[in-house]
């Protein structure tokens, strides 16, 4: 228990993580149980065929970059002595290790020490708040995974349930159909911003690059860091 009666700080974001779990799944319980189980019996088998493939990969890869280690680099010992360590120089630019007076070690390149986390990450990305983990060197591609899966599963939803809704016009209001506007609602909210993160991390993944880190290319000519763009899509 935390002094003074307070919650301790993991309380608030491990309820987040939680809800935005729990509303995937529950949402896409409503959506494979009323308007896609609708579709299949009299459109066709492949509207939950194709909502499955795409689902059961987000939801897996949601959980791998949830519980994976993204790339915490362990602690030094307080009072240690910071060692003396060549540094890099590329076209004036200086590459190094750097310091961390918090986790009292020294940080590769690409890595950060995450506020939210205390602990630094080897090739940090963000701290992602639906995963209640950072996004780093470990979990990057099962996040940019769990994000493409989703987009696409997002997508098929929201034209499913305006499918549903357009072809079921002629009946009156029904328990199904509130259902099917629940899972619209969030659907349509929803799809404009993942696209947008989908691309941006797309982008990232093709420049080599990530979201809290200074640009590695530089009037067109690669660095040190920025080699072989590919890396980043190949396993660790």
């Amino acid at each position: 228990m935390s002094r003074g009666g307070e919650e301790p700080r993991w309380v608030l974001p491990s309820l987040c993580a939680s809800f935005h779990v729990s509303s995937l799944v529950c949402l896409s319980a409503l959506f494979f149980s009323f308007p896609c189980g609708w579709l299949a019996v009299h459109v066709s088998l492949a509207f939950p065929v194709v909502a499955g493939i795409l689902f059961l990969p987000a939801l897996a890869n949601l959980l791998l970059a949830s519980f994976m280690d993204p790339g915490i680099l362990p602690r030094g010992a307080k009072g240690r002595a910071r060692l003396v360590i060549q540094v890099l120089r590329d076209e004036d630019r200086r590459f190094g290790p750097r310091w961390c007076h918090k986790c009292h070690c020294y940080c590769p390149p690409r890595s950060f020490h995450c506020p939210s986390c205390n602990v630094c990450v080897e090739g940090f990305d963000h701290h992602c708040y639906w995963l209640n983990n950072c996004v780093g060197r470990g979990n990057t591609r099962c996040f940019s995974l769990f994000v493409a899966f989703l987009c696409g599963y997002n997508a098929l939803a929201l034209a499913s349930c305006i499918a549903y809704l357009v072809l079921s016009s002629g009946q009156v209001l029904s328990t199904e159909k509130a259902c099917a506007i629940v899972v619209t609602v969030p659907a349509a909210f929803y799809l404009l911003p993942l696209l947008a993160l989908m691309s941006s991390r797309a982008k990232l993944h093709a420049w080599a690059k990530r979201t809290h880190r200074l640009k590695v290319y530089s009037r067109g000519k690669k660095t040190l860091l920025g080699r072989a763009w590919a890396r980043s899509w190949a396993p660790a």
